[in-house]
């Protein structure tokens, strides 16, 4: 790498540790652990930080592995639930393998693949059980996933937590977010995502916790390894924007009483049956959700939604968005953000305070 010059941009940020450090690493599965945050995690052990790894889910919804690996077609519930403890045995061998006790794991034990719909049915119940962990450990660097990853639980977990690190940002001691992506290859992800650099040293220890996985490896083993040969990337928290881009909606416009949204033609193919989810705040700063279930009328031109929001979330907060629908493998397009509305009387009222600062700053 060469040096800087003066007028190169400057390089993203990237978390760094000392032994005061707290670090939080949010998972939505046993594995991501490794394949994402292998190096950084050894790197906040080395530097005596505390880690805390938080297992949203145990991935017992994996039949194929399992069907593979137990020589079984009909997988029932029991064998799902015997699953889910075999991922959580592996994630805390991956864990050892990279310096961190498996003492420091939480397993929550939510349902694999199923995020989406708990924080859509759920959000209020939701958001507390992961802002009561944060409260309960105070990290310092709390690392979950990124929007842009194209895994429904993992962009889940990320509009989630960008909404409840949004609402600290105020605190005094506010937490240093990071984003990590395991699913796809957003560009905007990668060009603004900073590299965390790795020794040989800790390559190979990554290496042994992705082994650890077993499971995961009968039918994935080298799309696993090669997770240890990228450099793991982490873009910083900004409370100001929710990065990435969804081409799959266009907000048209936001009233009082709802949000008119356009579907891209591509959504139509084969008249699938599409969902447009809501998430955001209600009047007394609640968690709150919505959903609206529709079949587009042709797959030739873009179709138009009305959601109704006027009763179900605060007009002075944003509102995340997202369309779904059944589909092979992960294609899924993230979140989107409607912007909040401003009322005529916080406008008269800023430039009112405008003016009051301009004749206070004359008479000085």
């Amino acid at each position: 790498m060469h040096p800087l010059v003066p007028g190169d941009p400057a390089p993203p940020p990237a978390p760094a540790f000392t032994r005061d450090s707290r670090l939080m690493l949010i998972a939505p599965h046993p594995d991501d652990e490794s394949l994402a945050c292998g190096v950084i995690l050894q790197a906040a052990v080395r530097c005596g930080a505390a880690v805390r790894v938080v297992y949203a889910t145990d991935v017992e919804n994996n039949p194929w592995p399992q069907r593979f690996m137990e020589r079984k077609w009909r997988i029932h519930p029991a064998d799902r639930r015997r699953w889910g403890q075999l991922r959580r045995k592996e994630a805390e061998a991956a864990l050892l393998a990279l310096g961190v006790e498996a003492e420091s794991a939480c397993f929550l034990g939510l349902p694999d693949q199923g995020l989406t719909d708990l924080l859509l049915h759920e959000p209020a119940s939701l958001a507390a059980t992961f802002s009561g962990l944060i409260d309960d450990f105070n990290p310092t660097d709390l690392i979950f996933p990124s929007t842009m990853d194209a895994h429904p639980d993992h962009n889940a977990l990320a509009v989630l937590h960008h909404l409840l690190l949004r609402d600290r940002a105020s605190e005094a001691a506010a937490v240093a977010g990071w984003q990590f992506a395991v699913h796809g290859q957003n560009p905007i992800f990668l060009k603004n995502a900073g590299p965390f650099g790795a020794s040989a040293a800790e390559t190979a220890f990554k290496v042994k916790a992705i082994e650890c996985h077993v499971s995961q490896l009968l039918l994935s083993r080298k799309r696993f390894l090669r997770y240890a040969e990228r450099p793991e990337r982490f873009l910083a928290f900004d409370p100001a924007a929710l990065p990435g881009s969804n081409d799959s909606l266009q907000i048209l416009s936001r009233q009082e009483s709802g949000l008119v949204v356009r579907l891209s033609p591509q959504e139509h193919f084969f008249d699938r049956e599409v969902i447009l989810i809501a998430l955001g705040h209600s009047e007394d700063g609640e968690f709150t959700s919505t959903a609206l279930r529709s079949s587009p009328r042709s797959s030739r031109t873009s179709w138009q939604i009305t959601l109704p929001t006027g009763e179900i979330f605060a007009p002075e907060r944003p509102i995340f968005l997202k369309l779904c629908r059944r589909s092979l493998g992960f294609a899924d397009k993230g979140w989107c953000e409607a912007a909040a509305l401003v009322r005529p009387e916080a406008v008269a009222d800023a430039s009112h305070n405008g003016v009051a600062l301009h004749e206070s700053l004359q008479g000085a």
